[in-house]
């Protein structure tokens, strides 16, 4: 990114910009609500307090740095030429909405869109499933590096991988978050 280059919005409502796309309040909430339904769902299963994670969940600034690196995720994704049949995103859909549409949280983020509830939270499937694709990526890249390595490494090492891989993204996108000063 050219620092000299000033990234703008084209609506006040816009509280962040990555490579040209605004996002509003409305996907910062759409997302939260989505991750809040998982945590209601898992907490409900595993009858454990979640409030740490819920509490997480809940902070617009986590949800604005989750929504970052979807769409990083998402570009590097279509970079590397994934792609998903539509059965696969079908049953992507299915599966989370048969664990997390009878959440408060899920009807939250239906209510929040409206009829833009399908596009929007096909999208978010679709970004979730390039991640996982990543991911399973960087671990087999890491058991072909060291094929005798325990689960538990790969995950560590793959997770570390990642999260390099995610720095690196951050220097190829055009990314401004806008405060209430801006």
């Amino acid at each position: 990114m050219n620092d000299e280059e000033e990234i703008t919005r084209e609506n006040d409502e816009t509280i962040i910009v990555i490579d040209d796309k605004e996002f509003n309040q409305d996907d910062v909430d759409f997302l939260k609500y989505l991750q809040l339904a998982q945590i209601d769902y898992f907490e409900a299963e595993a009858d454990e307090n979640w409030d740490d994670a819920r509490r997480i969940q809940a902070s617009d600034n986590t949800q604005i740095q989750n929504l970052i690196e979807l769409h990083m995720m998402e570009s590097l994704g279509e970079e590397k030429g994934y792609e998903f049949s539509d059965e696969d995103l079908e049953e992507a859909i299915k599966e989370f909405q048969d664990q997390f549409s009878d959440t408060e949280n899920y009807a939250a983020a239906e209510e929040l869109v409206g009829q833009d509830f399908d596009e929007r939270f096909e999208t978010y499937i679709l970004q979730r499933m390039t991640v996982d694709h990543i991911i399973e990526d960087l671990r087999a890249m890491v058991l072909q590096e060291f094929p005798e390595t325990r689960d538990e490494d790969v995950a560590h090492e793959a997770g570390k991988e990642y999260q390099l891989l995610l720095a690196d993204e951050r220097t190829d996108h055009k990314i401004r978050v806008f405060n209430e000063f801006d």
